[in-house]
């Protein structure tokens, strides 16, 4: 992939035209959501890139995981544990728990 090669000043910009118009779900895309993980340490960057995948109603549980690095955005952390892709916090603390991030009460 190109922009992630180039040394541009802009390529956060450039990835995110990229998200916004590129078909993610093609099987033979060179994307991976992989290549950005790393930036999304970068605050900006990564409530870009949730907003444009929110948009396009795309998930992808490592991105929305970004969400407890930064630990200001409750909603994006309450995706992720909420998230059948996520890594199934959800399954692991029982039937009934109650929390700002998480509510689970299957006894009802």
């Amino acid at each position: 992939m190109d922009i992630l090669k180039s040394g541009a000043a802009n390529w956060q910009d450039q990835v995110i035209e990229f998200l916004q118009t590129h078909n993610l779900a093609a099987e033979d895309k060179e994307f991976k959501f992989s290549y950005i993980l790393w930036a999304l340490r970068d605050k900006a960057f990564f409530k870009k890139v949730i907003t444009v995948l929110r948009d396009r109603f795309i998930f992808d549980a490592d991105v929305w995981s970004y969400g407890f690095y930064h630990l200001d955005d409750e909603e994006i952390c309450r995706e992720f544990l909420e998230s059948a892709d996520g890594y199934s916090l959800s399954d692991e603390v029982g039937n009934r728990i109650s929390t700002k991030l998480l509510k689970k009460n299957l006894e009802d």
